[in-house]
C-alpha cells in the first residue's frame, strides 16, 4: 500500500519489520520502486529479497528486467531473464516482453526482433 501510494521511504522499514517473507509484499515493494522510477532501489531491494530466500514470482522477475531498462544494464537483465527461465517461467509473456523493451531501450535490435517472434509463437499457441 504504501509503495502504491508513492511513501516509499516508510516502506522498506515495514517490509522488514514483518516477521514472515512473503512473496506478495516483497514483489509490491520492487514494482512500486519501478513505477517511481526508482530502477537502482529496486534491484537492491530484488538482490536482497533473493538474499533472504524469497523465490520471486513472474511479476517479480519481470518488474527487475523493467529497472535494468531504466538504468540500462543488458547484461544484469539479461542474468534476470534467464533466472526467471530457469525458475519455470519461460513462457511467460511478462518477462518476455520487460526482456524485448529492455533490449531496445539499449538498441539491440536484432536480440529484440528474436524474442519478438518467440513471444509471437507462444501468443499464437494459447
Amino acid at each position: 500500500m504504501y509503495a502504491k501510494l508513492g511513501k516509499l521511504s516508510n516502506a522498506p522499514g515495514i517490509l522488514r519489520r514483518f516477521t514472515q517473507d512473503d512473496i506478495v509484499s516483497w514483489t509490491a515493494m520492487v514494482a512500486g520502486y519501478v513505477q517511481h522510477d526508482m530502477f537502482t532501489e529496486e534491484l537492491k531491494t530484488f538482490g536482497e529479497m533473493q538474499n533472504r530466500g524469497i523465490l520471486s514470482d513472474n511479476i517479480g522477475f519481470s518488474t527487475a528486467i523493467s529497472a535494468c531498462a531504466g538504468i540500462k544494464v543488458l547484461s544484469q537483465g539479461r542474468q534476470i531473464h534467464a533466472q526467471s527461465y530457469v525458475s519455470g517461467f519461460s513462457d511467460d509473456l511478462s518477462s518476455g516482453n520487460a526482456l524485448v523493451n529492455l533490449q531496445f531501450s539499449m538498441l539491440d535490435v536484432v536480440e529484440s526482433r528474436k524474442h519478438i517472434l518467440c513471444l509471437r509463437k507462444m501468443i499464437l499457441k494459447t
